[in-house]
């Protein structure tokens, strides 16, 4: 049953990066990351989590929406 979970949400988190690419471009997306990957390198917790929020919150009703 777990396995089963994990394959759905791997799908389901792949279906909105591939929407996120079509409508906002592969550059996005690489620069969203990018930003994550520096404030996880440095160690930064705080300004991650922070981003992380803030990326959620611009895909739900922002500025990058993924939602129709």
């Amino acid at each position: 049953e777990i396995a089963q979970c994990l394959v759905g949400s791997e799908m389901c988190i792949r279906d909105r990066w591939e929407r996120f690419c079509r409508m906002y471009g592969i550059e996005q997306l690489y620069a969203n990351s990018d930003t994550l990957c520096n404030y996880c390198e440095a160690r930064d917790v705080d300004k991650a989590t922070e981003w992380i929020s803030s990326s959620l919150n611009e895909s739900i009703d922002g500025k990058y929406t993924i939602y129709y």
